[in-house]
């Protein structure tokens, strides 16, 4: 392992010392701890590559990828035992792509999509231990359709949908249609019709 690092660190070496448009900066405390370190482009002196900035305790807290100064491609973040926290995709400084967040105890949070920086299309919430939460359709940063949630058993929660509803400027999403409420065993319980969050009970089990 030590001799791949070796050859790696190598190669980088050779690549920097290769590229005279490009200069490689390293960023410390008073202390010397290394902070920051990344390259940028000596004409325009503009973060151009890979960025990488550490805790105090010289873990590493961020890992993106630069292009003329502005994020684009990757960005991971790490909680401060090295495990990842936030896996972000940019273009051109905007989120675009995939995006997902972990649990501490390393298993998945969240997981969604971004297009045109907008929280779009379907995207899935998880427990901590692993069980699906919440399902829900977005639509211009709006939850806008489907939904469905669960216990952190793995039995069903809740079911509907939920609309978008334009107020002048202002967007504003509610529950709308039938919405079907479970109990911890799954069962069905109550449901109640909704007109854009203004519900009433339809049925109930009792």
């Amino acid at each position: 392992m030590k001799n791949i690092n070796v050859l790696v660190l190598s190669c980088l070496v050779f690549l920097f010392s290769c590229n005279r448009d490009m200069e490689f900066v390293k960023v410390t405390d008073d202390e010397g701890n290394l902070l920051e370190k990344f390259s940028i482009n000596k004409e325009t002196q503009q973060k151009d590559g890979v960025y990488y900035r550490y805790f105090p305790n010289k873990s590493l807290e961020e890992v993106a990828n630069y292009k003329n100064d502005v994020l684009d491609g990757q960005r991971v973040l790490f909680f401060k035992n090295g495990d990842t926290m936030t896996i972000e995709t940019y273009k051109n400084d905007l989120f675009e792509g995939i995006y997902k967040t972990f649990h501490k105890n390393k298993t998945i949070e969240s997981i969604g999509m971004y297009v045109n920086n907008q929280i779009s299309g379907i995207w899935k919430f998880y427990y901590d231990n692993g069980q699906l939460k919440e399902q829900v359709t977005f639509s211009n940063n709006n939850e806008n359709g489907p939904f469905i949630e669960y216990y952190k058993n793995g039995n069903l929660k809740a079911k509907g949908n939920y609309k978008t509803n334009k107020i002048n400027e202002d967007t504003d999403q509610k529950e709308h249609g039938i919405i079907e409420m479970y109990d911890e065993h799954g069962d069905l319980e109550k449901k109640m019709e909704c007109n854009f969050g203004r519900c009433k009970t339809i049925w109930t089990r009792e």
